[in-house]
């Protein structure tokens, strides 16, 4: 018979618990409860629990402001590409639109995919398509948006992607 290695738990904060020689921080992020180890940091140095204690606060604080990027702050997570956060740093906007247009392409009706599709032809691809999806800043899209002639309800589209 293998002999498995006991897991030891121990809380030691609101959130934040010892697993084993580590620290492991538990978050809850689109309604999905997230439990991330962080590696390197050792549960019995009380400088460590408040590093991770200090992370899970940055952590909760970006959620709540919508600016949280799960490859940024966790870039070996697999739930980081289940959330949506591209790990490649190649892509563009362009590519990263056109990768949603395939997800959908069964669930949406033609009509709609061709009015998404012009909306990137005529106006993301040339504005913003160029730009590396990892280094697109929300500053870039108020700017771009302010810069074109869009009706309410294409910005309402537009806010989906």
């Amino acid at each position: 018979m293998a002999n498995k290695t006991k897991v030891v738990e121990v809380r030691l904060a609101r959130g934040v618990r010892g697993r084993n020689s580590a620290i492991q921080i538990e978050f809850t992020y689109k309604r999905i409860r997230c439990k991330e180890t962080l590696r390197g940091l050792s549960p019995i140095k009380n400088r460590d629990i408040q590093t991770a204690v200090n992370k899970r606060a940055s952590v909760l604080l970006n959620i709540q402001f919508g600016a949280f990027n799960y490859a940024e702050e966790f870039p070996d997570s697999p739930k980081a590409e289940m959330f949506g956060h591209i790990l490649t740093s190649n892509l563009t906007v362009s590519d990263v639109v056109d990768m949603y247009f395939r997800q959908i392409a069964n669930s949406k009706d033609a009509d709609t995919i061709k009015t998404y599709r012009g909306h990137l032809d005529n106006h993301i691809g040339p504005g913003i398509g160029h730009i590396l999806a990892n280094n697109l800043r929300l500053l870039q899209i108020h700017s771009w948006l302010g810069g074109i002639h869009l009706s309410n309800k294409s910005r309402t589209i537009g806010s989906r992607f």
